[in-house]
């Protein structure tokens, strides 16, 4: 290990100080040649190389310490979040292993590995969560529609087909929905439905569909329709989920009726962009129970 007064010697900024500062004590000495300047000049280039070799070596040890510390910061501000630290540690541990096996096919897939992995983590940490056509989401769904973080749900289901939600998994969340109506949150939902499937002077043509809207209005649910052909702004046809001032959950639902894709979202701009879509909806909604009045299919007639 190089001591610090050798490593100032071998700085290029010492040896260039004292070079330059050599020369030019030699050019004075040969036109006044006076050996006690000439030894002067050159302890003072020496002594000046030393100076500025030191500034050099001190400035690029506070870079090299700010560099640790910033890499300490991870760590330091992770350790105050158990279940975060733990994850990180685990990450940390694994690392270490693969930096000491020495295999590079096992190195390669690693980083192949990684690459995916940290796409998805980064997409994570700025709020945006996907999940694929399984039925992972709604794990994530239904803890995020928990009564005792959210007061108010506002849903938008885009319904181009009878088999909307009736399949297991839907039928699971309209459960979630009718039960959590019934410990007192607060659940208004926008049915946007396809021109086939707009309601006539007697009722609905299809019996599964005024099934499922009738068993959520009889839970307390606000239900409210729109004719898909009255929304000229596609944005607007997008099945959302408003979850209290949580996050926005957008789902998008295949031909046969089954979610293809949902992600949720926690930035406040998608929150506001959200909630102004919202309001616009509701300026062309039709309560249902107004529906209900207009048709012969009236419950309460």
């Amino acid at each position: 290990m190089h001591q610090p007064t050798q490593i100032l010697f071998k700085r290029g900024e010492f040896i260039a100080v004292t070079a330059i500062g050599s020369m030019a004590m030699l050019l004075i000495r040969a036109f006044y040649p006076d050996f006690q300047l000439a030894a002067l000049g050159l302890l003072f280039s020496i002594l000046g190389g030393l100076v500025i070799s030191f500034l050099g070596h001190n400035a690029e040890r506070q870079i090299q310490t700010e560099r640790l510390l910033d890499k300490l910061q991870i760590p330091m501000r992770l350790a105050t979040d158990a279940e975060l630290y733990s994850q990180y540690a685990s990450y940390a541990a694994s690392f270490n292993r693969i930096a000491s096996d020495s295999h590079s096919s096992l190195r390669r897939l690693t980083l192949m590995f990684l690459s995916v992995q940290n796409q998805r983590l980064d997409q994570i940490s700025r709020g945006i969560v996907e999940f694929g056509s399984t039925e992972a989401w709604r794990a994530t769904y239904e803890d995020l529609l928990n009564p005792e973080n959210v007061k108010i749900y506002r849903s938008v289901s885009v319904v181009n087909t009878p088999s909307y939600w009736q399949d297991a998994g839907g039928k699971r969340s309209t459960q979630k929905n009718i039960e959590d109506a019934g410990r007192g949150m607060k659940i208004e939902r926008i049915v946007v439905l396809h021109d086939d499937l707009w309601p006539g002077t007697d009722g609905f043509s299809n019996s599964n569909l005024d099934s499922w809207l009738r068993r959520q209005k009889d839970a307390g649910i606000s239900i409210f329709l729109i004719q898909s052909s009255v929304l000229t702004d596609e944005s607007l046809r997008v099945d959302f989920g408003i979850y209290g001032d949580v996050a926005i959950g957008i789902q998008e639902i295949g031909v046969d009726g089954r979610t293809q894709k949902f992600s949720f979202d926690f930035r406040e701009s998608t929150k506001n962009i959200k909630d102004g879509h919202w309001r616009q909806l509701m300026v062309h909604s039709i309560a249902l129970d107004e529906i209900y009045a207009r048709s012969s299919d009236d419950p309460n007639n």
